[in-house]
């Protein structure tokens, strides 16, 4: 099996890296703002990274089923989003 590099593939990243950067200050404001809210109750509740887990989810859905450039795009930002509400839950739990 080859594997060949795509030719535009810094633009993918850039944009993965440019959304989930985006939603980690993203969530972090909206967590300033108001004042850190819970969705739950006592020691249960709804974190980000469930939610973090389904846009990359819905990433890697949209690799395998379509084909095309915007697709691409479409699908490095939804997992780029994803992985900045990910990585902001992870570092929560290492600071705690």
């Amino acid at each position: 099996m080859d594997t060949v590099k795509r030719r535009d593939a810094s633009n993918y990243l850039l944009d993965f890296l440019t959304w989930a950067i985006f939603s980690l200050f993203g969530v972090r404001l909206f967590l300033v703002i108001f004042n850190n809210p819970v969705i739950g109750r006592g020691n249960w509740h709804i974190a980000h990274v469930l939610w973090g887990g389904l846009f990359m989810l819905i990433g890697i859905i949209i690799l395998m089923v379509f084909y095309g450039k915007s697709s691409i795009r479409i699908a490095s930002i939804f997992s780029g989003i994803g992985w900045g509400l990910f990585i902001d839950e992870i570092g929560k739990y290492l600071t705690k």
